[in-house]
């Protein structure tokens, strides 16, 4: 049942990244929001299904902190080394809740940000 949820969560996290490698870039709060927004409501549709409650507590503090980060400079360099990490670690998924779903693969190897 573990492998399960993990799959499962690995599977989404593909999927956010997924999104954020489509050509569509968003470059305005109110595009931001607009995600944020859909993602949400996703959420309460429970189409995000296997996240544990450790995960969404560290997604939630992750949130704040690029948020608060963000206001108070420029956090594109760490921002851009975090995705590449993900990018390669979290891999063979590309859909998104609602979506044909694919089998998950993680590669897990020792990376420092």
């Amino acid at each position: 049942m573990k492998n399960n949820k993990l799959q499962e969560a690995k599977y989404y996290i593909a999927k956010l990244i997924a999104e954020q490698e489509t050509p569509e870039e968003t470059k305005t709060v109110a595009g931001l929001a607009d995600k944020f927004l859909d993602i949400s409501k996703k959420m309460r549709k429970g189409e995000y299904k296997g996240l544990q409650a450790s995960e969404i507590n560290v997604i939630d503090d992750l949130m704040n902190v690029l948020l608060q980060g963000s206001m108070e400079g420029n956090l594109t360099t760490i921002l851009t080394r975090v995705q590449d990490i993900l990018s390669k670690s979290v891999k063979g998924t590309s859909n998104l809740p609602g979506e044909e779903p694919t089998e998950p693969e993680l590669d897990i190897e020792d990376e420092t940000i």
